[in-house]
């Protein structure tokens, strides 16, 4: 199976491994993955003000529009920590290195589960967006 079958915009719900979901484990998952490997919900909407923390690994092919809504909720007061692979070259890194996310580089292919256990051909980053004051 190709790089480009695993990763690309038609296979896009791989689960994070068992070591990184227990780290947010309690957090608000804005796209989780029900136990077929499948997309929950549309995430995309605001999270519940009860919600103070979210753990978000949104498909890689849509990651700015999510990169976007983690600023949005880190603004609102919310803890945000974002798994993405690490790509510095993209819109979204830019976005998230100007309001001040910190990179927890992942020094290693990470495997992912989901309907196939595959490593990533890239290495992967959690980003943290601490909560901005809300005025």
């Amino acid at each position: 199976m190709s790089i480009e079958t695993l990763y690309g915009k038609g296979n896009q719900d791989q689960s994070a491994p068992k070591w990184i979901l227990s780290l947010f484990e309690g957090w608000y998952d804005p796209c989780p993955l029900n136990p077929k490997g499948l997309r929950e919900k549309d995430g995309l909407s605001d999270a519940p003000n009860s919600a103070k923390k979210i753990y978000c690994h949104p498909p890689y092919a849509d990651s700015e529009e999510w990169v976007d809504w983690c600023i949005r909720q880190a603004k609102r007061g919310k803890l945000v920590a974002l798994l993405l692979k690490h790509d510095h070259s993209t819109k979204w890194y830019a976005k998230l290195h100007n309001e001040g996310a910190i990179p927890l580089l992942i020094n290693k292919r990470v495997a992912f589960g989901g309907r196939i256990e595959s490593h990533t051909p890239f290495i992967s980053t959690i980003f943290i967006l601490e909560p901005k004051p809300i005025p």
